[in-house]
């Protein structure tokens, strides 16, 4: 706006056209920023699990006797969540 006041109406323009073209931009990489955040987590979360799955396999029949399976699997469902 300082160019404006001061008479200078084509820097005013250049300006104006900049932040046009800019806003332009973000507007179009947006989805992809979007898309790209959720692929990550998706993958992460998905990685997570399945370590957490390797884990679970490996520990001794005892545990799954003692422990009720829905317990097992609502815990590693909540747990990753929680963490991401």
């Amino acid at each position: 706006m300082n160019d404006l006041s001061e008479g200078d109406n084509q820097k005013f323009s250049e300006n104006l056209l900049n932040f046009i073209f800019l806003m332009g931009i973000n507007l179009i990489l947006t989805p992809f920023k979007k898309y790209i955040k959720s692929y990550i987590g998706t993958k992460l979360i998905n990685h997570m699990k399945v370590k957490l799955f390797e884990k679970i396999i490996s520990y001794d029949v005892e545990f799954f006797d003692n422990n009720n399976k829905d317990w097992i699997n609502q815990t590693m469902n909540s747990d990753i969540h929680t963490i991401t």
